[in-house]
């Protein structure tokens, strides 16, 4: 959802769509990374070996498949490959609504022609991860803040073990911001690390009215705020 508003957002200022397309993708794939590098601190520093070889290993696959992705970019037969893939996957997911795919390797071309035509330097894809990681770390502190207000200790050994198991519900959640399904994930996961139930439930609660509840609001706020006043400067 957020990635379709972002998009038609980007349109409606004039954004051709294949860059708009290649930009979200490059987020999303830097957020990706930053995430499981966020993770994979925390799995090392709960002290779990488990936990923490699986995310690392993790870790080390998604920046491998970044970098072949990259490097298949910059090869004839690497991009042959690439839209290859692509011409199929959108033919697979265009057979639902019966829809014609007659261009579907067309788009796919002029996707991957935008994609390798961004050219990130050291420093903004270094700038690009860094953002990602404090978007997550301060996702990851709302809960541990939580904890702190109802006045239990933090399980810091698992705490980020806890937050992944709600980011983990929220991926196979098909409700928005993984509502109900993630409140349950994270309540049951901090109960087992120790908290009494109904504290758990409350850090939960307070956990996810600020970083759901509480910021999306803001951001519709805002964006009212904004939509106003841009009716007020066009009469």
């Amino acid at each position: 959802m957020a990635t379709g508003f972002a998009y038609q957002q980007f349109r409606k200022r004039g954004v051709d769509s294949e860059l708009t397309s290649a930009a979200l993708s490059v987020a999303g794939i830097v957020s990706t990374i930053s995430f499981t590098v966020v993770v994979a601190v925390g799995a090392v520093l709960s002290g779990n070996p488990d936990a923490a070889a699986g995310t690392v290993g993790g870790a080390l696959l998604v920046v491998a498949l970044f970098v072949l992705f990259v490097v298949s970019l910059r090869s004839s037969a690497g991009r042959a490959r690439l839209e290859g893939i692509g011409t199929r996957w959108i033919r697979f997911s265009r057979r639902i609504p019966h829809r014609s795919v007659r261009n579907g390797g067309t788009d796919v071309d002029a996707w991957l022609e935008s994609v390798s035509a961004i050219h990130l330097g050291v420093g903004p894809l270094l700038g690009a991860v860094a953002y990602g990681a404090i978007n997550w770390l301060g996702d990851a502190f709302c809960l541990v803040f939580a904890i702190m207000a109802i006045g239990d200790p933090v399980p810091w050994r698992s705490v980020f073990l806890v937050w992944l198991a709600g980011n983990g519900a929220a991926s196979f959640s098909p409700a928005p911001a993984g509502i109900g399904v993630v409140d349950l994930a994270v309540i049951a996961v901090l109960t087992a690390s120790g908290l009494h139930g109904p504290r758990a439930v409350a850090a939960v609660l307070l956990y996810r009215i600020v970083a759901f509840k509480a910021i999306l609001t803001t951001a519709w706020l805002v964006q009212r705020a904004v939509a106003q006043r841009r009716i007020y400067a066009k009469s």
